[in-house]
């Protein structure tokens, strides 16, 4: 199912000046925590024997551990690095190095890495989930799109997955496709902030200012601090 592939069924004109999508709004964060948690499962197939590692690949990630805990992305990142060249079949390395690279706003050496990690744990929804965002802030749409299906494949409910590709549709202006995906994640999660705010958001694109702000005011009752409800009103208010 390629929702970016469908033509556009929708008669309404949208405005030309449609807002970017929640990946170029969001930029990554500097100071923010690691993105991506160490995965608890062990790698598939034979590369299950590599779970175990020796003692120094221990104390150097507990090393890199240690440096991103103290906000030094940089040094973690150099860390995680050497550490799945030395060991590629590490998965939490590559994790770890995925982590970093977002963190100092690298989202391609983010992609790589939770691509190599995906290789190992083919059953983490997390990893699937993070690397769509990375690539669509890397501006691979489609591929993005196949991430958050897989996610879809092994949680069928995930809505942060449905929510996010409604983003994609609405960012490529299949309108249709964004509203279907986003009136399943309101049957799932009827008060989540993130589906709410997509909503009202998606009803601005089509010009249903009034959609728009039903949806801005129950956000204003359900989760006034929201970063949604910020984001809906600017777009409303100007």
């Amino acid at each position: 199912m390629n929702f970016l592939a469908t033509p556009n069924r929708i008669g309404l004109a949208a405005d030309p000046e449609t807002p970017n999508a929640w990946w170029e709004l969001d930029a990554p964060d500097a100071h923010a925590a690691p993105v991506v948690p160490v995965p608890t499962e062990q790698p598939s197939t034979a590369k299950a024997e590599t779970a175990a590692p020796a003692s120094p690949l221990l104390a150097l990630f507990n090393r890199a551990e240690k440096a991103a805990t103290n906000g030094d992305w940089q040094t973690a990142a150099e860390l995680f690095l050497t550490m799945v060249e030395e060991n590629p079949t590490f998965g939490p390395g590559y994790v770890g190095l995925a982590s970093a690279s977002f963190a100092l706003g690298d989202v391609t050496t983010g992609a790589m890495a939770l691509e190599h990690a995906i290789t190992l744990y083919p059953t983490n929804p997390v990893l699937h989930s993070q690397l769509g965002v990375a690539l669509a802030h890397s501006g691979h749409l489609e591929r993005a799109q196949q991430a958050f299906l897989k996610v879809l494949d092994l949680e069928p409910e995930n809505v942060d997955a449905i929510v996010s590709l409604a983003h994609l549709c609405r960012a490529t202006k299949h309108y249709v496709e964004a509203v279907e995906l986003l009136d399943q994640a309101h049957r799932l999660e009827p008060t989540n902030p993130n589906v709410i705010g997509a909503i009202g958001t998606c009803a601005l694109d089509l010009g249903d200012e009034q959609g728009g702000r039903a949806s801005y005011q129950k956000l204003l009752m359900l989760a006034p601090d929201h970063t949604e409800t910020r984001m809906l009103g600017e777009r409303i208010h100007g």
